[in-house]
C-alpha cells in the first residue's frame, strides 16, 4: 500500500466522507491531514466539525433533523444516505468513501473508464448466516452488543441478502460511486418505508437494486475492490470463511483491478 499521508492525490470526481458521534475507534481512523485534496466531510455535530477542520478537512455541517427512529445507535447509519443525498445534491457526481477505506494506486485513466461503465457502483461482501455466531466468534470482548446490535443484525440480514450456500451477500457502503443525482433521495425513500434499522443504507441499497446477484454484479460491482478486502479473510472465522467465498465469486464473475481496499 502507498503512503496515504504523502499521497496527495487528487481527483476528478468529489471524495464524499461522513462522520458523526464520538466513537474513538472512528477517530482514529481519521488522518492526520487530508489525502485527498478534492474531498468534503459531511459531519454532525460543531464539536466535530471543529475537530476535522483543524487537521484541515474542508467540512459541510448537516442539521440535527434526523427522523427520530433513526437516532439511536441501531438508526445510525441513515447519516450516510443523508450525506450521499446531500453531496449528490451539491456536486452531482461523488465517491463516498469510509474512512478505513484506502487507496492502492493512483486513480489514473483506467480507474475512471471504470467508473463511467456504470453510473451506480457499490460492492459486495459476505456474512455469514447466523450473523449473531459468527461475530461473536470474531470480534473481541471489548466489542459491545451494544443496543441488540447482533439480534438486529441477525434478523434484518437474512430478509436483505442474496444466499450463497451459509453466506449471506451484501452490498457494502464503504464506497458509492454514483453519477444518478436521485440515487440518495431514492434510498432515504426505500429505509423510511421500510423502516430499516442496522446496516440501513446496505439493505436500502440491496432493494432498489431489486435483482439477482448476477445482475447486480453487472450492474452495481465495482471491478476496483472488494467490500472487504481478503486481508480481513484469512482466518477460520465463519464471517471471513464467508467473506473469501464472495471474493472468489466476484473474481470468477468480473476481471478485478483493485484501486482500493476495504478493511
Amino acid at each position: 500500500m502507498q503512503d496515504l499521508q504523502n499521497t496527495g492525490m487528487n481527483t476528478e470526481v468529489k471524495i464524499v466522507r461522513a462522520y458523526w458521534g464520538g466513537n474513538d475507534k472512528l477517530k482514529k481512523e481519521i488522518p492526520p491531514i487530508p489525502i485527498y485534496p478534492n474531498q468534503i466531510v459531511f459531519v454532525w455535530g460543531s464539536t466535530n466539525e471543529s475537530f476535522l477542520r483543524s487537521r484541515g478537512f474542508d467540512t459541510f455541517l448537516m442539521p440535527d433533523d434526523i427522523p427520530e427512529i433513526y437516532r439511536s445507535y441501531n438508526g445510525q447509519f441513515y447519516r450516510k444516505l443523508l450525506a450521499l443525498d446531500t453531496a449528490l445534491s451539491m456536486f452531482g457526481e461523488v465517491i463516498l468513501l469510509d474512512w478505513d477505506c484506502y487507496i492502492l494506486r493512483e486513480f489514473d485513466d483506467d480507474f475512471y473508464e471504470f467508473l463511467r461503465e456504470k453510473p451506480i457502483q457499490c460492492p459486495l461482501y459476505g456474512q455469514y448466516e447466523k450473523i449473531d455466531e459468527s461475530w461473536r466468534e470474531a470480534l473481541q470482548p471489548g466489542n459491545l452488543n451494544k443496543e441488540g446490535w447482533y439480534s438486529i443484525c441477525n434478523d434484518t440480514f437474512p430478509k436483505y441478502t442474496w444466499k450463497l450456500g451459509t453466506t449471506l451477500v451484501s452490498p457494502n457502503f464503504c464506497f458509492v460511486y454514483s453519477r444518478d443525482r436521485s440515487l440518495g433521495k431514492n434510498l432515504i425513500d426505500i429505509a423510511n418505508k421500510h423502516g430499516l434499522a442496522g446496516c440501513i443504507e446496505e439493505h436500502a441499497m440491496y432493494l432498489y437494486a431489486n435483482c439477482s446477484l448476477d445482475d447486480y454484479i453487472k450492474k452495481y460491482q465495482p471491478r476496483f475492490l472488494y467490500g472487504v478486502s481478503n486481508d480481513e479473510s484469512g482466518s477460520d472465522f465463519l464471517v471471513n470463511k464467508s467473506k473469501k467465498l464472495v471474493n472468489e465469486y466476484l473474481e470468477n464473475s468480473i476481471k478485478m483491478t483493485h484501486y482500493l481496499k476495504h478493511i
